[in-house]
């Protein structure tokens, strides 16, 4: 009579180990590989999952790009308004283009306000 109960015991173990408790709540272990071999599969090469995460990237592509676009645009018109002669113009020799020492009595308030945040909206 023991030895039985030992044997039923063992066994019922043994059952719960494997397919799982309802309570306290146990998944078991041949539900767990299930599940492993299930994302296992998804994460193939050439499966469902991975073919439509796939295409949902290569759809987004041009966000991508027009992203990179205007963060470029912004650092361009960050370091244009930094120079000197953007806030500061001064009056150019037409033969070469370099600046002479005439003074436009002008200074760029709002270049200089605006070099910064530009900066940092290209980040």
């Amino acid at each position: 009579d023991g030895f039985d109960n030992v044997a039923c015991a063992a066994a019922k173990t043994v059952d719960g180990t494997l397919d799982g408790v309802v309570d306290p709540y146990f998944i078991g272990m041949m539900p767990v590989l299930r599940e492993i071999h299930a994302i296992e599969t998804n994460l193939d090469d050439g499966s469902r999952m991975l073919t439509e995460i796939y295409g949902v990237l290569d759809r987004t592509q041009p966000v991508k790009d027009a992203v990179y676009i205007a963060g470029e645009m912004f650092g361009q018109l960050s370091r244009m308004m930094e120079q000197e002669l953007t806030l500061d113009p001064k009056v150019l020799d037409e033969a070469n283009g370099l600046p002479l020492n005439t003074d436009l009595r002008h200074h760029c308030t709002f270049c200089e306000e605006l070099a910064e945040p530009m900066a940092a909206a290209k980040s």
